[in-house]
């Protein structure tokens, strides 16, 4: 797995404010990840009140309608910590580049509690269908 490039980040995060929020969670995503959500239009929108961040698509025509939808990036603590102690040659052979193993996707609005995803494309795949059906 090849962690997000610096320039990836300023493309996801282009504001000063969000791009710092949680930077150091941030810098632990893959750049496939970080490339699957400026692809899909996703950009940062974290908040200092947040314990993770997030990102959503802006859409104000969406917004006008409904409560904006996030999809939060969370450090599954126990998958790195775990991972910590792996060995790394187990980690070498792997043909896995996502950072599946030490996040997990929540969506967040305001209609209360969403379940946590293991796949980004997942959380993609709600996110949009979430934001479909305010449409």
């Amino acid at each position: 797995m090849s962690l997000v490039t610096a320039l990836t980040l300023c493309q996801l995060s282009p504001n000063p404010v969000t791009h710092w929020e949680h930077f150091k969670v941030k810098q632990m995503m893959s750049e496939e990840s970080a490339q699957k959500l400026l692809t899909a239009g996703f950009v940062d929108c974290s908040y200092s009140n947040d314990e993770f961040p997030s990102f959503w698509i802006n859409d104000l025509e969406v917004w006008r309608r409904a409560d904006p939808v996030g999809l939060m990036v969370i450090l599954d603590r126990d998958s790195s910590d775990s991972s910590d102690s792996s060995d790394s040659s187990d980690s070498s052979d792997s043909s896995d580049s996502s950072d599946s193993s030490f996040f997990k996707y929540s969506l967040v609005d305001g209609s209360g509690d969403h379940p946590l995803l293991d796949s980004l494309d997942q959380a993609i795949s709600s996110y949009v269908q979430r934001c479909s059906a305010l449409t």
